[in-house]
C-alpha cells in the first residue's frame, strides 16, 4: 500500500535507514567485564597436597586444530598445567579466559577440540557437581585415541551462567547483547590418562575432588572469573 504513494526507491530507503538504527540499537557496546584477570596469577601452583610437576602431560589444545592462525580466537588468556598429588595422581589442568562473547568469537566445547585433533568421543553427559555450595552442570566426556584414554570433565561460563550446551551459550550471549552488553566467559577442563585397570567413573570422582579443592581456596574475585558471580 506504501509503494502506491512513495517511489519504490523512497520506500526502500526508509526500510534500510530503520534497520540501520534497529542494528544500531541491538549492538552491544558495554563489557560486562572489568576485572583484569591474571590466569597465572590467580592459580596456585600447589594446593593441598597437589602440586604442579616440572614435566607436563602433553594437553589438548583448547581450539578445534592448532587454532594458532584464527582471527576470530575468543580466548585472552590461556592456563595449562599438570599436577600431580602425593598419592601419584595426575590431573590436567587447562583454563581459558576471555573478556569479550561473541556469536562469532566464543568459548570452544571441548567436545570439538577433541575431534579435531583426531580423538573419538565415546560418551557426552552432564553430572552436577556441587562447589562452594553452588550446583554447577560438569559436562563429562571420554575421549579416545590409539595411544591414550581421557575422562574429561568441563564447564563454560558466559557472563555469570554456567551453559549447559552450544545452543545455550548462543542464546545467552544473545539475550545479553539484547541487554546492550557483551559479557566475558571462561572454560575449565580437568582431564586424565586413564591407566590400565583404571575406572573411568574413579578418574571423574578424582577430577570432582581436585576442582573442588581448588576453587575452595579462591579468593571471591578468582571465584567469580571461573564460576560466574553468584546469585547470592
Amino acid at each position: 500500500m506504501l509503494a502506491n504513494y512513495f517511489p519504490r526507491n523512497i520506500v526502500v530507503g526508509i526500510a534500510m535507514v530503520l534497520a540501520g538504527w534497529g542494528a544500531l540499537w541491538l549492538t552491544p557496546h558495554v563489557s560486562a567485564s572489568a576485572v583484569a584477570v591474571d590466569l597465572e596469577k590467580m592459580i596456585p601452583r600447589q594446593f593441598g597436597d597437589w602440586q604442579v610437576v616440572s614435566e607436563p602431560l602433553a594437553q589438548m589444545s583448547l581450539a578445534p586444530g592448532d587454532g594458532g592462525n584464527d582471527l576470530l580466537n575468543p580466548y585472552d588468556q590461556t592456563l595449562m598445567r599438570t599436577y600431580r598429588n602425593n598419592a601419584g595422581d595426575t590431573i590436567m589442568l587447562a583454563i581459558a579466559y576471555g573478556k569479550e562473547q561473541r556469536q562469532e568469537k566464543k568459548m570452544h566445547r571441548p567436545e570439538l577440540c577433541y575431534y579435531g585433533q583426531g580423538f573419538r568421543v565415546e560418551q557426552t553427559l552432564q553430572e552436577p557437581i556441587n562447589i562452594e555450595g553452588r550446583s554447577i552442570p560438569l559436562t563429562r566426556l571420554i575421549a579416545h585415541n590409539p595411544s591414550r584414554v581421557e575422562p574429561v570433565s568441563y564447564w563454560i561460563r558466559i557472563g555469570d551462567r554456567v551453559t549447559t550446551s552450544a545452543m545455550d551459550t548462543r542464546l545467552q550471549i544473545l539475550w545479553q547483547g539484547l541487554r546492550g552488553r557483551v559479557v566475558d566467559g571462561a572454560l575449565v577442563r580437568v582431564s586424565g590418562v586413564l591407566l590400565d585397570g583404571a575406572s573411568v567413573n574413579g578418574g571423574f570422582r578424582l577430577q570432582d575432588e581436585f576442582l573442588q579443592r581448588l576453587v575452595s581456596l579462591l579468593d571471591e574475585q578468582a571465584a567469580n572469573i571461573l564460576l560466574g558471580k553468584s546469585a547470592s
